[in-house]
């Protein structure tokens, strides 16, 4: 596998700004969020402020551990109830979510809808209604949906619209749900693809993709014991998928012995293999995504190896796309990031993520 430089990482996600004190990131989901079925559900929970006063850690409180120790200032806060899709949370619980936060992570039920499996129709009325109430509280809010995983027991044991299809399909659909909700809600961010790294994990050979059969030699098991929610490497890659998207950190700098891994029972060699599952995935989201990528990294490559702006404006070959992000056309959240660190350049600054590269 070809090496991405760390600052193309950084510089393609879209990373929470630096704020003036803690950043305050909100969880919303279901049981997908607090770790049912794992040694994560209770994990850490003094480290995180759960709403409703239920004592849960799951992927909130990873994301904290990997904040701190990435040295970042996250004030994490959760609101989650089993079973639950967006409208439950708009509709019972909107007096305590509704408040001024800098980022917000939610995500739906497993299947889109529970009465109608793989109809987003539901999902996209509730994700706008909360992204609009979250963006009256603070036009600068980051909103985030998080597209979930394929379930085991309807693939293999089913018999919906998912019973015998391969493995990644249901992710995959999923996905689209999510990325159609965003399409409808421009206050939405981005989409973290928590579902589709599952499914990078399982064509990698890193995990096993059918649990019925048992678990091959040497790989491990994402599914709990219901094999519908994750286990503790499930939930793990979840909140490093999360971690990465949201602070634009490479998640491979929290290393093999990183602590959580280690208290959950995660091998380091796992946990080396999981966080550079997180990486490729949003690394090939990059790619995919953007339009300008290939402009962007070249552009990148020029900017950063040559040390000067006015190269890359001068004799770049690439003149005419560069010419088209410095005019603000373009406001993905590929070349948002890029603009900033062409601003920079021009001004001799170098971002923080080009000097540990140097």
């Amino acid at each position: 596998m070809k090496k991405l430089p760390s600052f193309v990482l950084a510089l393609t996600l879209v990373a929470t700004p630096a704020l003036a004190g803690d950043i305050k990131i909100l969880f919303i989901g279901n049981s997908f969020t607090y770790g049912a079925a794992s040694g994560t559900l209770h994990y850490n929970s003094a480290t995180v402020s759960d709403l409703n006063r239920e004592n849960i850690g799951g992927v909130p409180a990873l994301f904290e551990s990997f904040t701190e120790q990435a040295g970042l200032k996250y004030k994490v806060s959760l609101e989650t109830h089993p079973g639950a899709n967006l409208d439950w949370h708009y509709n019972n619980r909107f007096r305590q979510i509704n408040r001024s936060w800098d980022v917000v992570v939610m995500h739906g039920y497993s299947t889109l809808d529970a009465a109608s499996p793989n109809d987003p129709t539901k999902l996209i009325d509730y994700a706008g209604r909360l992204s609009q109430a979250f963006v009256r509280r603070n036009r600068n809010v980051k909103i985030y949906l998080t597209a979930t995983w394929s379930r085991a027991d309807l693939v293999y044991r089913g018999t919906g619209i998912w019973a015998g299809t391969p493995i990644t399909k249901m992710a995959q659909d999923v996905r689209e749900g999510y990325s159609r909700a965003a399409q409808a809600n421009p206050q939405i961010t981005e989409i973290i693809p928590v579902g589709e790294a599952w499914n990078m994990a399982f064509t990698s050979g890193i995990a096993d993709a059918n649990p019925y059969d048992g678990i091959d030699f040497d790989k491990i098991d994402l599914w709990g014991w219901d094999h519908y929610h994750a286990s503790n490497y499930g939930y793990y890659l979840h909140a490093l998928v999360v971690f990465a998207q949201v602070t634009g950190k490479d998640p491979r700098t929290l290393g093999a012995r990183e602590k959580s891994a280690n208290d959950l029972g995660i091998s380091p060699n796992q946990a080396s293999a999981l966080q550079g599952i997180a990486y490729d995935i949003l690394r090939g989201e990059f790619e995919k995504n953007c339009e300008h990528s290939k402009n962007i990294y070249s552009l990148i490559q020029l900017c950063f190896f040559r040390r000067g702006f006015y190269w890359a404006l001068k004799f770049g070959p690439k003149t005419r796309q560069l010419r088209h992000f410095r005019s603000h056309q373009c406001k993905c959240s590929c070349c948002v990031p890029f603009l900033l660190a062409l601003t920079n350049l021009q001004h001799g600054l170098n971002p923080p993520c080009f000097e540990a590269n140097n």
